[in-house]
């Protein structure tokens, strides 16, 4: 079986290191992979990643003039399955009618994210002009407080809906919100639950420093990792023996690095971006994310792996089924109660052994068997 999926970007994040984890399990199974990449970093590519074949997009990855280029590279490679992870192109309907391959859509996020996700970026934007702030209150804001936004989110959806062959999502919660909000009676046999596969699993314990760990992209819109440096200033003077290591790159990292800077915090390492965040699982006692939004939360689970404790928002079903039951596969921290969370991490900080034992590891997962049966 060939197997092509489509990213806008590649690498970037969770999403794009979910491909790389199925191609992975697919080439054990002589399987091909092809990824089709509208903006491609070579130069990060893991060495797993190389294995894979990348086509360059003529165009950036919602442009329709991209549908005869999709088409002709399915015909001619003999693609089976084209997997469109959290990316809705309009061009679906041609390539149903030009190719014979299965269509998948995956919904790395919670259903209609990027509802939460448009809010949150108009409000930043409209903070750092006047013409901003103008364009997003008079303008766009109304159509999300009038629901008119989520209605055509919606319609989008249902049309996206009749145009595959399946719709991924990463919980069963999920595939009963999309079900009752996009109108259908319940017995769709379109959604199927595709837990991203963790692929971090590690053997034996590791050697751990005192060190809380960040692993993700640099963006305040979503992760927040603002709120983060805000939490640490609190514990650092607490913990003298501990630091924090931030892994990742994106584009708010000079604005995070000037603002450990003036908070002055002492044991905030900023470590860039890595091809193997494992040498940091080894080693940290504790992941922390600070996002307002998760599909399901890669790092958590890697981290588990690695046997790391973890801390989170309670922000979405995704979380909430990794760290459930509270206090034994994690710590859920009510939204967005940053005091609560600096009084739940200083009790995790202290009672960190408790969390370190076989049963807190999660298994490798294997969603991958559902993307094949779509063949």
């Amino acid at each position: 079986m060939n197997i092509a999926f489509i990213h806008e970007e590649f690498p970037k994040g969770g999403g794009e290191q979910v491909t790389v984890d199925l191609a992975t399990c697919f080439k054990k199974l002589s399987y091909c992979v092809f990824v089709f990449v509208w903006n491609f970093h070579e130069e990060k590519l893991s060495d797993s990643a190389r294995e894979m074949e990348f086509i360059k997009l003529p165009y950036s990855v919602s442009n329709k003039k991209n549908s005869a280029f999709i088409a002709d590279k399915i015909k001619r490679l003999c693609i089976d399955v084209l997997v469109f992870p959290d990316f809705i192109p309009s061009y679906l309907p041609s390539l149903r009618r030009e190719t014979s391959a299965k269509i998948l859509f995956v919904s790395h996020h919670s259903p209609f994210w990027e509802l939460e996700y448009k809010c949150e970026n108009g409000r930043y934007k409209a903070g750092r002009s006047f013409g901003k702030w103008l364009e997003w209150y008079l303008l766009r804001y109304p159509k999300f407080k009038t629901g008119i936004a989520k209605k055509r989110l919606i319609n989008r959806y249902r049309n996206l809906y009749c145009n595959v062959d399946a719709f991924g999502v990463l919980c069963d919660e999920y595939g009963r919100v999309f079900n009752k909000e996009l109108g259908f009676d319940g017995e769709t046999t379109k959604f199927h639950t595709l837990t991203n596969p963790s692929m971090n699993s590690a053997n034996g314990y590791f050697e751990k420093d005192k060190t809380l760990l960040f692993v993700g992209r640099l963006e305040n819109i979503q992760k927040h990792i603002d709120w983060l440096l805000m939490i640490w200033r609190e514990v650092e003077p607490l913990f003298p023996d501990w630091k924090l290591m931030i892994v990742g790159d994106g584009p708010d990292k000079g604005m995070l690095m000037n603002m450990a800077s003036k908070y002055g915090l002492k044991r905030v390492v900023f470590c860039g971006y890595t091809k193997n965040p494992a040498l940091y699982y080894q080693k940290a006692q504790i992941l922390c994310l600070t996002s307002t939004s998760e599909g399901w939360g890669l790092v958590l689970a890697d981290a588990q792996s690695f046997g790391c404790a973890a801390i989170a928002f309670d922000c979405s079903a995704g979380v909430r089924e990794i760290l459930s039951p509270q206090n034994e596969n994690g710590v859920l921290v009510t939204p967005f109660n940053t005091g609560e969370y600096v009084q739940k991490l200083s009790e995790l900080m202290r009672n960190r052994q408790t969390f370190f034992s076989e049963k807190y590891r999660a298994p490798m997962g294997g969603s991958y068997n559902k993307i094949i049966s779509l063949g």
